[in-house]
C-alpha cells in the first residue's frame, strides 16, 4: 500500500469500502456505538415530525432508527454510499462531499455527525457551513474520539499499535483527534445555545463488537506500523491481546456535544408597525 499524506483522505485508500472486511468493521462500530447515539438523541428530545441530517451515515443503521423515531425519511449522507444501497427504502441517500463549497443540502432540525469531523482537514472552515443547514431551533450533534495518554493503554505492544495507529490517522489523512475536546467552546463562539457534552470510553474485552471494530481498525494500520518500526511479531500479539477474553483495554474516549441554532429574537410587543 503506497499512501501520499498530501493527498489522502478518509476512505480513498485507507477505510475504504473497497477492503477487505471494511463493511464487517463498520458494522461492529455501529453495534458498539448506536447504543449511546440513540440515547443522547432520545435526551435531546428528537421526536416526531423532525427533519433530520446524518452526515458520514456509513452503513446507515443510526438513520434508520432516526428515521423510524420521527416517522419521516432521513437523509443520509456520505461520500461513498456503498454500504447505504440497502437502505434507499428508508433513507434518502445522497452521495455528496460535505466539504464542497456548493454542498447545500437544505435546512434540518437536526444535524448529526459521527467520527466524520476528526478526519476532515476542513473541519474549522466546515463547522460554520454546518449551521446553515439548521432550521432556527435546530440542534447540531457532534461525535468524535479524543486520544488517551498512553500511559492508560496497559499491554506494551497493544500501546504501540494504538500509538502507531493514531499517528498514523494524524499523518496521512490528516485527523486531529483532539479536536473534539474543543466542541464546547466552539459552539459558543458560533453562537449556539444549551450547549452540551457527553462522554462515553468503551472498553476492549467488555464489548464484543467494540472488540472487534478495535481489532479491525488496527489490521488497516498494518502497514504503515511496519514500515516505521514495529516488529511483525509484536503486531500479531498486539491483535492477539485484542482477542483475549481478559483483556481490559481502552482505545479512545468518545465525545458527543451538541447545541442548538438560537431561535430569532421577538419582536418588541411595544414597537408599533404601519
Amino acid at each position: 500500500m503506497t499512501v501520499d499524506s498530501s493527498a489522502q483522505r478518509y476512505g480513498d485508500v485507507l477505510f475504504s469500502s473497497a477492503r477487505d472486511g471494511e463493511r464487517e468493521r463498520l458494522g461492529a462500530l455501529a453495534r458498539a456505538l448506536d447504543p449511546i447515539s440513540r440515547d443522547v438523541l432520545l435526551g435531546l428530545g428528537v421526536a416526531r415530525g423532525r427533519h433530520c441530517l446524518d452526515v458520514g451515515a456509513g452503513t446507515g443503521t443510526l438513520g434508520r432508527w432516526l428515521s423510524r423515531q420521527v416517522g419521516a425519511r432521513v437523509t443520509a449522507v456520505d461520500r461513498d454510499t456503498a454500504f447505504l444501497r440497502e437502505c434507499s427504502g428508508e433513507l434518502d441517500v445522497l452521495r455528496a462531499d460535505i466539504t464542497d463549497p456548493g454542498f447545500r443540502p437544505g435546512r434540518f432540525d437536526l444535524v448529526h455527525a459521527r467520527l466524520v469531523l476528526t478526519h476532515v482537514r476542513e473541519r474549522e472552515d466546515l463547522l460554520p457551513r454546518m449551521l446553515s443547514w439548521l432550521k432556527p431551533g435546530g440542534l447540531l450533534v457532534l461525535t468524535d474520539p479524543v486520544v488517551l495518554p498512553a500511559t492508560q493503554l496497559l499491554h506494551p505492544h497493544y500501546r504501540a499499535a494504538v500509538t502507531g495507529h493514531f499517528r498514523m490517522m494524524a499523518e496521512v489523512i490528516g485527523s486531529d483527534l483532539y479536536f473534539a475536546d474543543r466542541y464546547a467552546q466552539v459552539f459558543a463562539g458560533l453562537g449556539l445555545t444549551e450547549i452540551g457534552v457527553h462522554t462515553h470510553r468503551p472498553v476492549v474485552g467488555v464489548d464484543r463488537s467494540f472488540t472487534e471494530f478495535v481489532e479491525g481498525t488496527l489490521r488497516q494500520s498494518r502497514h504503515f506500523l511496519l514500515t516505521h518500526g514495529m516488529r511483525p511479531a509484536a503486531f500479531e500479539e498486539a491483535l492477539d491481546h485484542v482477542r483475549r477474553p481478559d483483556t481490559r483495554e481502552q482505545f479512545f474516549e468518545l465525545r458527543t456535544a451538541w447545541g442548538r441554532m438560537p431561535l430569532p429574537s421577538p419582536r418588541d410587543p411595544h414597537t408599533v408597525h404601519s
